[in-house]
């Protein structure tokens, strides 16, 4: 799958997206209905945890890819002549 900046995504960062995407979705219905999806799904707390753990490691792995970009547009702001 083509990423916005016109290369390729590879499958850590579609599966770090997806989880983003589902964890964002779930904060979202927490926040806006009192509703959480992922123990709505399962009560069991290795579940529960495991869930929200591999959220967190996607927001890192995430993190991680913006700071590993070489492209100008994560990077413009070293292109800004603070003078």
């Amino acid at each position: 799958r083509k990423n916005t900046m016109g290369g390729y995504m590879k499958y850590p960062d579609c599966i770090a997206s997806l989880l983003l995407i589902i964890g964002g979705i779930n904060w979202g219905l927490v926040g806006f209905f009192d509703f959480n999806l992922v123990t709505f799904l399962s009560t069991n707390p290795v579940f529960v945890k495991t869930v929200y753990g591999l959220v967190a490691l996607s927001a890192l792995w995430q993190a991680y890819g913006w700071y590993r970009c070489k492209c100008k547009s994560c990077h413009h702001h070293r292109d800004v002549d603070l003078k």
